[in-house]
């Protein structure tokens, strides 16, 4: 959702593992991938290194259905907690300097999107997959 449409991938075993496993469901799987170091030299790569006005409106756009033209985006994830502090802020019923707070607070984890299969084929490579508990 926060990025468009994609295969979404993280560095972090733990958001992985809860990400795999979810409602219900008792176990999940985790593939891992090896990912190339060149992905964040690509020409149509977009970087958020924090929260930023750029970010919040570029995660709305994508909720919202608009589209974009980057290959490969990386930066915070945001679940239903910090959307809904998002839809707030974009609605006038919260300050950007709150809502940076509520950030820092949460402490989201990091995602990378990978928006075609040309960028899927050039800098992920498949390496194993496992189950969680």
């Amino acid at each position: 959702k926060d990025f468009g449409n994609g295969f979404y991938v993280t560095k972090s075993l733990n958001q992985a593992k809860r990400c795999s496993i979810r409602g219900n469901i008792s176990k999940g799987i985790v593939s891992k991938y090896d990912l190339s170091r060149d992905y964040c030299n690509d020409t149509n790569y977009k970087l958020f290194t924090c929260v930023s006005d750029e970010w919040i409106e570029f995660i709305a756009n994508c909720r919202y259905g608009y589209g974009h033209n980057y290959s490969i985006i990386e930066g915070p994830m945001v679940d239903d907690t910090i959307w809904n502090f998002v839809d707030d802020y974009l609605d006038g019923r919260l300050e950007y300097e709150v809502l940076n707070l509520l950030f820092k607070l949460k402490n989201p984890e990091r995602q990378i999107v990978f928006a075609n299969n040309e960028a899927i084929d050039k800098y992920l490579k498949f390496n194993n997959f496992y189950e969680v508990y």
